[in-house]
């Protein structure tokens, strides 16, 4: 289930990348699902390579750790700690 939904939100983040201007190409895709999911990939690849290069601390793993979602309340909310 897990899986699945990682699934799926990796083809809405493709789908919104592409909805925007200039992203869509008319021809590029064909009905090949190999070459829809390659096209996915290297998409999801160089959305990771922007995030990455943005300077956030990216952490591996498909849930934060007690510690990491501590320190996000923490930063969340100063006045009330």
């Amino acid at each position: 289930e897990l899986e699945q939904h990682r699934q799926e939100l990796q083809r809405m983040t493709t789908q919104k990348i592409l909805a925007q201007p200039g992203m869509r190409e008319e021809g590029m895709f064909t009905t090949e699902k190999s070459k829809d999911e390659e096209h996915e990939r290297m998409i999801l690849e160089k959305f990771r390579e922007s995030v990455v290069n943005s300077g956030v601390r990216v952490v591996e793993g498909d849930a934060l750790g007690v510690h990491h979602r501590l320190a996000n309340f923490w930063q969340e909310n100063p006045f009330k700690i």
